[in-house]
């Protein structure tokens, strides 16, 4: 049973509403991911409930606490301002037909007073016109990566809503100029796994690597680092799907690299982080790296391209190896030096777990519930 102050605050919040504006709730990306485990975790203390614009799978891929609702405004896969492939004028012209033409569905679902947590600045101006009083954009990507115009229409819309979330100090001084009380810093949650006896493969030692197969993750500047080694007893998995696949098998057939795996992903990714004597983050850009920290969590001694943003801040302490941005030759060689040193991958496993600390649900929670109280006063 709680104690009764507990229930008294319960009860409080259960007054304020908190919705999640999502382009497809069903999809297996990063930002449904992170979005699905805040949810869950602002559930306990607040109604919650999570708007999708579409959906292209039957079900959520991530699971979501039975305390939250779902609307999907088409239920069905569409063209969308996330998934569009059109030229620069064309792509602004469609984004802001669809921008007005979901605003007739969203208004049914959106009251004054809720508060509505956007994952982007084309998410939030749909947000703004739904006529919501409280409003708080997560910006999951790079500052930079952006268009120039999508960049001005940023610094319009962002100063007109109730804050504005990033996830690492890094972002401080891009941000100078917004109001700095709009301004928060709050990373990404991170389930901490119950620690197990880590399983030894018969077929060697595994390196370990996670995401969609995009530019953006960089699986082919890894590959190109990879088959500079000798990796004899080793092999590498990357664990994804996407568009790119079909470059990274032909990569890899074209340089016969026998020990690569390009696995699906799956429910149970805990157990890949658990058979890995090594995590490689290869990203060209990140917004904080949540495979990095994941990996951390499960105390593996972690390489990764000091890209922006997100690597700097987390493997700051000691707990890892930083390399320069995109440069497969060193890459290949911090990959190399794990492998030779195991002395080395000890003390960095023995560092992970305390280094990731800040990144738990209580602490990033905390911090949340601080940041709706302040604006909905």
């Amino acid at each position: 049973m709680r104690e009764s102050s507990k229930n008294s605050l319960s009860q409080s919040n259960k007054k304020i509403a908190i919705k999640f504006l999502l382009g497809d709730i069903s999809s297996r990306g990063g930002i449904e991911r992170v979005s699905v485990s805040l949810a869950n975790a602002l559930s306990d203390n607040y109604d919650v409930e999570i708007i999708s614009l579409y959906k292209t799978n039957q079900e959520p891929y991530f699971k979501l606490s039975k305390k939250i609702n779902i609307h999907i405004l088409n239920d069905g896969y569409e063209e969308s301002m996330y998934n569009r492939r059109k030229k620069f004028i064309q792509g602004i012209i469609f984004d802001l037909k669809y921008i007005n033409r979901k605003n007739k569905s969203l208004r049914k679902f959106i009251a004054y007073n809720d508060i509505i947590i956007s994952c982007d600045t084309k998410m939030s101006l749909l947000a703004m016109l739904s006529g919501s009083k409280y409003i708080i954009a997560i910006e999951h990507f790079e500052y930079d990566i952006i268009n120039p115009v999508l960049r001005y229409v940023r610094k319009i819309i962002y100063k007109k809503i109730s804050a504005v979330i990033t996830l690492t100090n890094e972002d401080v001084d891009k941000y100078s100029w917004l109001p700095k009380h709009k301004h928060k810093i709050i990373p990404n949650i991170v389930e901490i796994p119950i620690p197990k006896e880590k399983k030894t493969l018969k077929t060697g030692k595994n390196v370990l690597a996670i995401g969609r197969f995009v530019e953006q993750k960089g699986f082919d500047l890894l590959l190109s680092a990879w088959s500079k080694i000798s990796t004899k007893g080793w092999s590498l998995i990357i664990v994804g799907d996407g568009p790119d696949k079909p470059l990274l098998e032909k990569f890899i057939n074209d340089n016969e690299l026998n020990n690569v795996v390009l696995a699906p992903f799956t429910e149970n990714i805990g157990e890949y982080y658990e058979q890995a004597e090594i995590f490689v983050l290869s990203s060209r850009y990140e917004g904080l790296g949540m495979v990095l920290i994941e990996a951390l969590a499960y105390s593996l001694p972690c390489i990764s391209f000091n890209c922006p943003a997100g690597p700097k801040t987390i493997l700051s302490k000691d707990n890892g190896i930083l390399v320069k941005a995109e440069n497969c030759e060193e890459l290949s060689i911090a990959i190399k030096k794990l492998m030779n040193d195991e002395n080395l991958r000890k003390l960095y496993s023995s560092k992970a777990l305390f280094s990731i600390k800040e990144y738990t649900k209580e602490q990033v929670l905390k911090l949340w519930i601080e940041t709706i109280e302040q604006i909905s006063k």
